[in-house]
């Protein structure tokens, strides 16, 4: 199932996702780094809550839930940069 969310960006460095819709709704969290573990399909995403939407607990009860909601986000956020990298666009959102 797809998750709303969206992207926002300060600066050249700092970039983040709110999600939009859904139990996490409002939740934005600061991405520091997303990469590869070596010889694994598996991504790593190192992260920092800004804002947790209320009444949840993703760093705790919560965080089975929370990691499925962000990994659909991470994997929707690198197909778009290989569909956007496969077009010729260099522009990242």
């Amino acid at each position: 199932m797809p998750v709303e969310y969206s992207v926002w960006k300060h600066e050249t460095q700092v970039w983040g996702v709110k999600i939009d819709a859904g139990k996490f709704h409002g939740t934005v969290i600061s991405i520091n780094d997303i990469g590869f573990v070596d010889d694994t399909p598996e991504v790593t995403v190192d992260f920092n809550f800004i804002n947790i939407a209320p009444e949840t607990d993703p760093e705790g009860s919560d965080k089975l839930e929370f990691d499925a909601v962000l990994g659909s986000i991470i994997e929707d956020i690198i197909k778009q940069a290989i569909q956007n990298h496969e077009a010729g666009n260099t522009d990242s959102k």
